[in-house]
């Protein structure tokens, strides 16, 4: 079982440069230890035991919570399991397990409370762009009769309680007449066990568009938020979806473009459903990932439009930023063009380690040195940068889909009168320093020169477009589509969870009540 638990990480991340292993009868840690010595692999393991262990040259003393630690030795255990051993103490372990409560909406036990510690307590020492595994054992319902009052105080042990049970801080249990479910927590391990299907994602953002065009949705212009720097910027985007969805709710990303020198992700992202009839919460997803599924999605559906239009032979695809977008615009097309993709392209300043490039795909990707060669070699290509200046000041190459998902990486020049704008929303896209405002008051472009993702998608637009001239895509994103997305997940996590009450996906979040 433990090798498999270590297969399983190596096949989804590759290499994995530090593995976190809280230890007691040493069994995990001596078959990962095990499976990596057979695998060749380099990985420094890191044993996570608790004060007042005998393991590890340690001495036997008081520990309050089981699973981490031994007060003897056990037959496993080898001075030579682990690289670099991390001693936690009991407040570790329950300061360990607050955090995964409140940051990924996960109740573990005091073991996995204690690995976090760990990592809190060495992360910064770590190589920056190391690949760590933690392995969190334990589930947290035991944590409400081991003191938790004591040391987290009341509020703390009824914030517990609550998650033990499924229901979150802000959130109650039904009562009244009618019984509803309790709210669902969504994070990006939730969604990748959901899995990723790109066809019905694209489809999803599809059939927003069309109920969005006949009047059926309703999306605010968003609202900025800014502060100190003012490169920063935390976004309201309130939506309902009416049609087949009935969903409304609102995401709330923030941008922090500092953040990628601190080793943290640039955008974080959260999401809220309401029950569209009652205005009750029903789920709440803190998942980065959806934002970019999102923003793949909306490409993809403009691809596809492209495609069906233009009928290329084949896309030579460039690919400008190797950040999160950037690859998942990879793992989109990919899926999507199948055999029509005959080349991938793919630029950062920063250097590409081949090795993140997906193995089945490394036969089609090349790494380019400057920009200049994947944008006149492609007929789609994609900026996915967080570029502080415009660069691209190239005219594109006749008949390409320019997919600029970052929104502010072309000179007026290179665009204007070179090629046909599509924008999802004028009056979104068209402000915040983007390409389509810098083009409106530069060169005066206006919202009757551009068509709308509405009019590609519902009234076969580009099919006016000749066959040379470029399209200059421009998705500001939609929160209607964040909505719709959010949803599907939210309501596969609560079918999946009906089906599987025992260690599923329900437990985690939200039981039936």
């Amino acid at each position: 079982m433990r090798r498999r638990r270590c297969a399983r990480s190596g096949e989804r991340l590759g290499a994995i440069d530090y593995l976190f292993c809280g230890v007691s009868s040493c069994g995990t840690i001596r078959g990962c230890r095990d499976y990596i010595r057979r695998r060749g692999w380099s990985t420094k393991i890191v044993a996570v035991d608790a004060e007042g262990s005998a393991l590890f040259g340690g001495s036997d003393g008081r520990r309050r919570f089981p699973g981490l630690g031994a007060a003897k030795v056990p037959d496993l255990h080898e001075e030579a399991l682990a690289d670099l051993v991390v001693r936690v103490s009991d407040a570790d372990c329950v300061s360990g397990c607050r955090s995964l409560v409140r940051r990924e909406a996960i109740l573990a036990g005091a073991s996995s409370g204690g690995v976090v510690a760990a990592i809190r307590r060495i992360g910064p020492d770590l190589p920056r762009g190391a690949a760590c595994v933690a392995i969190l054992p334990d589930r947290g319902g035991a944590l409400h009769g081991h003191g938790v009052r004591r040391r987290l105080g009341s509020a703390g042990a009824r914030s517990c309680a609550r998650a033990r049970n499924g229901f979150g801080a802000g959130a109650s249990r039904p009562g009244g007449e009618r019984r509803w479910r309790g709210m669902i927590y969504l994070h990006d391990g939730h969604i990748r066990t959901l899995g990723i299907d790109w066809r019905r994602l694209i489809g999803i953002v599809e059939s927003v568009v069309r109920e969005r065009d006949r009047g059926a949705c309703v999306s605010p212009v968003k609202t900025y938020l800014r502060y100190g720097d003012m490169r920063n910027r935390i976004i309201a985007m309130p939506a309902y979806v009416g049609g087949p969805f009935e969903l409304a709710g609102i995401k709330w990303v923030a941008g922090f473009p500092g953040n990628i020198d601190r080793d943290l992700p640039r955008a974080s992202n959260a999401i809220v459903l309401n029950d569209a009839r009652t205005g009750i919460p029903s789920a709440f997803i803190r998942s980065s990932l959806l934002n970019g599924l999102r923003a793949a999605a909306v490409s993809g559906l403009m691809l596809q439009a492209y495609l069906a239009a233009r009928q290329p032979k084949d896309v030579r695809l460039g690919i400008v930023g190797w950040g999160p977008i950037g690859r998942l615009h990879l793992d989109m097309c990919a899926d999507l063009l199948g055999d029509r993709l005959k080349r991938a392209t793919l630029f950062d300043l920063r250097p590409i380690d081949p090795e993140t490039v997906p193995a089945d795909l490394r036969d089609v990707v090349d790494i380019a040195n400057d920009w200049r060669e994947l944008y006149d070699a492609s007929n789609v290509f994609a900026t996915c940068t967080v570029s502080a200046e415009r660069y691209v000041d190239a005219a594109p190459p006749a008949g390409a889909l320019l997919l600029n998902v970052s929104l502010r990486d072309y000179e007026p020049g290179s665009v204007f009168g070179k090629a046909m704008p599509v924008v999802d929303d004028w009056s979104e896209v068209c402000r915040e320093n983007t390409d389509i405002e810098r083009l409106h008051a530069a060169c005066g472009l206006s919202e009757a020169d551009a068509r709308t993702l509405a009019d590609v998608v519902c009234r076969d637009a580009l099919l006016a477009v000749p066959e040379e001239m470029p399209v200059f895509f421009n998705p500001m994103g939609l929160g209607v589509f964040d909505i719709a997305i959010a949803g599907d997940y939210a309501k596969r996590a609560a079918e999946r969870g009906d089906r599987d009450r025992a260690g599923g996906m329900l437990s985690e979040m939200s039981p039936k009540t």
